[in-house]
């Protein structure tokens, strides 16, 4: 799972969040009729428009469909089943990491409180 999937994924979520009248039309154009040229040509300023037409951010917009431009174009298309499995991924991930940095401030504070108590014994 690439960044660069997740990130598509992502923008497919924000897509199945807005209202249907700002998402109709996104579906890839085709040059010719029956015909598809790698995937499809996708028409990114008709479907800024829509988007902005929506209710969207035009720059917003703009990103959006440029997003979905460079999935369609490179073929890396996530399904919501991907998209949730790395994010139960990263998740798990950050969960481990959570878990080392605990254990590295227990020790920590074990450490320091070592020395401390062996340097007042020194001391006093």
């Amino acid at each position: 799972m690439t960044f660069k999937s997740v990130l598509l994924g992502a923008v497919s979520v924000v897509l199945l969040s807005l209202p249907s009248s700002a998402v109709e039309g996104l579906r890839p154009v085709a040059a010719r009729a029956g015909t598809c040229y790698a995937e499809c040509m996708f028409d990114t300023l008709a479907v800024a428009q829509q988007l902005a037409a929506g209710g969207v951010d035009r720059d917003e917009a703009e990103v959006i469909a440029g997003a979905i431009r460079q999935g369609v174009e490179q073929g890396s298309h996530v399904t919501s089943d991907q998209f949730k499995a790395g994010l139960a991924e990263l998740r798990t991930e950050i969960a481990n990491l959570e878990t080392r940095l605990i254990r590295w401030m227990v020790g920590t504070v074990i450490a320091t409180a070592t020395v401390t108590v062996g340097v007042l014994r020194l001391v006093g």
